[in-house]
């Protein structure tokens, strides 16, 4: 392997822990958005979308989370 299994077992560790601070963020943003979906008025949702920036996570992955927050909520209220 040699140089090569070097270099591709780091990027693997640190995609690894670059991917568990997405998902975390991700359910963060979603909880927060049951609040609102204007970051504006959502003082949560700010501070969730703030700390994604942080860390660069790519706005398409922040909009999904938002969306999957409407969606979800939407799912319950035809439930009941």
């Amino acid at each position: 392997m040699g140089r090569h299994g070097t270099i591709a077992g780091r990027k693997e560790a640190q995609d690894k822990k670059r991917a568990a601070s997405f998902t975390k963020l991700v359910r963060l943003i979603t909880v927060a958005a049951r609040g609102g979906e204007n970051p504006e008025f959502n003082v949560a949702l700010k501070h969730a979308i703030e700390k994604a920036k942080a860390i660069n996570m790519p706005n398409d992955n922040i909009n999904r989370a938002i969306k999957r927050s409407r969606e979800l909520m939407v799912q319950q209220l035809l439930k009941h």
